[in-house]
């Protein structure tokens, strides 16, 4: 929490007063006291420079000097999401209800996707239904995924926008390797750590790490068929299978599988 202040350069009372909170709230959450479900929320929304930037800019109650201050101030900040040598950039988005409201997380996706590869060396089509459970068991429990990540329903189930893209960027980044397998369905690609590569659990809250602790526990007896099955029950899949359209996470509330 002091880290975000630090990071847009303002007190603790005027971070308060930019956030609408009480005049002492920021400088409590600093001290100790535990924020809120609605303000830890956003404190964690704002830990992205661009969703900062945009509540600054729509702020009506923030004077204009201050706004301009405090816009030049993200402005010069070094992004990590905008760095052009990162494989996965293509995949930042803005937090929106398709994303869980929660920026793109590069690190947390590369270490979700080496978690489970670690954990059950899944097929790919197991890894997208995990990723997306996981994103949703948390978002349902938490108000926000892990991941930042879009989704979207095609015929195997819900799987991760461009999620061909995803698993190569992962093999460039030498987070994973994919070993093809021949089944009686043909030729399918299992994911498997790249080389000595071990999960960093550090990266993640302690809800977080329950959530994929859950979600594979729960399916890690069920093989890439099975679940894909058991997520055409879900209605977030029924109702956008017909134009493959992206899933909104409150249909996190609808889930029946978990």
């Amino acid at each position: 929490i002091i880290a975000i202040r630090r990071k847009y350069d303002l007190s603790a009372a005027k971070m308060s007063e930019v956030l609408g909170m009480g005049a002492n709230t920021w400088s409590n959450y600093e001290n100790g006291e535990v924020p809120s479900k609605v303000h830890a929320n956003l404190i964690q929304m704002i830990d992205s420079p661009e969703t900062f930037r945009q509540l600054i800019s729509k702020n009506g109650e923030l004077a204009e000097k201050n706004r301009k201050k405090i816009l030049k101030t993200i402005e010069a900040l070094d992004q990590p999401e905008c760095n052009c040598d990162d494989e996965l950039k293509k995949f930042v988005t803005d937090p929106n209800i398709f994303s869980g409201y929660k920026s793109f997380q590069s690190e947390k996706v590369s270490q979700m996707a080496l978690f489970l590869a670690e954990n059950q060396q899944p097929y790919k089509t197991k890894l997208n239904k995990l990723l997306w459970y996981a994103d949703n068991y948390q978002f349902r429990n938490h108000a926000q995924s892990i991941s930042g990540f879009e989704y979207v329903a095609i015929k195997y189930g819900p799987v991760p926008n461009q999620y061909e893209y995803l698993y190569e960027a992962l093999v460039e980044k030498q987070i994973i390797s994919k070993e093809a397998t021949m089944t009686q369905n043909g030729e399918v690609e299992q994911i498997i750590p790249f080389g000595e590569h071990k999960f960093d659990p550090s990266l993640f809250s302690e809800s977080e790490l329950d959530a994929l602790k859950y979600i594979a526990e729960k399916f890690k007896d069920t093989n890439a068929k099975e679940i894909a099955e058991l997520s055409h029950q879900e209605k977030a899949w029924k109702d956008n299978i017909e134009g493959r359209n992206k899933i909104s996470f409150m249909y996190a509330f609808d889930l029946v599988t978990i």
